[in-house]
């Protein structure tokens, strides 16, 4: 399929909210230079994409919204402005062994439940593999708030992300700084865990409250009605392997530049590193979070 004509969108499959479409399944197309999204599915419950390659699809390559019960495999996908895979505002979806590349955002994770990202390649990128609070998605966050979350980001190779930003001016995601290899910026309940991380100039991990790193709102707010807080909790990190990440940090937050960086400016907020590998470890906020050994030994 081939955007040179006047649609959009490569492949839509779309329901409603009261009448979901049942039981899609899409396997080895090639969909390239479409304006839009390459595969975009709303209101679609037991989904698969298997197998096919997005090219030059030029907001989204593969994009999952509103949608549950799906997987998401060895596809491949690169040359977008938004991100290569973002899945949003879903359910029990399985992002597994695809590869991910040439875009301001390899995966994008939003205002999902039970998501399992595992296998997969994500290179190439300005951003790796990018988990946002609801502020930075296009959607409202699941009800209530809380079902937002139980993300596991399990045995990908994110490297070389480095790439310059492509996206439009104006928009959040060209706010990305190069050299990202996994942002984890006020989410809950996500564990990352047994990645290898490598060669991204900026961060290999970073983790951060929201409106400390994208702005727009003020950090002392509770949550608007609805809405998840920006802060990040209870997320896990154990087991992964950073190397050679954060030697040549971009944008406003270069200082921070390392294999993990941590970044809390509130007490009472807890995330826990345990078992990795890394050569820099930058924590930074208030006390007593103390050093990296203290953290490590305060997992369980």
């Amino acid at each position: 399929m081939n955007g040179s004509l006047v649609q959009r969108n490569g492949l839509v499959v779309q329901g409603t909210p009261s009448a979901h479409v049942v039981g899609f399944q899409v396997k080895g197309l090639t969909i390239q230079g479409f304006p839009n999204n390459g595969i975009l599915t709303r209101y679609v419950d037991n989904f698969k994409i298997e197998r096919n390659e997005s090219i030059d699809n030029l907001e989204n390559g593969i994009w999952p919204t509103l949608s549950a019960n799906g997987l998401v495999k060895r596809n491949v996908a690169y040359g977008s402005e938004d991100s290569a895979l973002w899945v949003e505002a879903s359910e029990n979806v399985r992002v597994l062994k695809n590869d991910l590349s040439q875009s301001p955002t390899g995966l994008e994770v939003t205002v999902s439940n039970n998501i399992l990202v595992k296998g997969n390649e994500v290179h190439h990128n300005t951003a790796g593999i990018g988990l946002y609070n609801a502020k930075g998605a296009g959607l409202p966050p699941l009800q209530p708030p809380d079902k937002n979350g139980d993300w596991e980001i399990v045995d990908n190779y994110i490297h070389d992300n480095n790439l310059v930003n492509s996206a439009p001016p104006g928009s959040l995601s060209a706010e990305l700084p190069p050299g990202i290899g996994m942002a984890l910026i006020g989410v809950d309940r996500v564990t990352v865990r047994q990645n290898r991380i490598e060669n991204n100039d900026s961060f290999g991990i970073t983790v951060a409250q929201w409106c400390l790193v994208a702005g727009g709102c003020n950090d002392t707010d509770p949550p608007p009605a609805g809405f998840p807080d920006t802060w990040p909790d209870g997320n896990t990190f154990v087991q992964n392997t950073l190397t050679h990440n954060g030697t040549n940090g971009h944008g406003d937050f270069a200082f921070l530049a390392a294999d993990l960086t941590y970044v809390v400016t509130e007490a009472g907020h807890t995330n826990c590193f345990a078992d990795n590998t890394y050569s820099t470890f930058n924590v930074v906020g208030i006390p007593p979070i103390g050093a990296p050994p203290n953290l490590v030994s305060s997992c369980k």
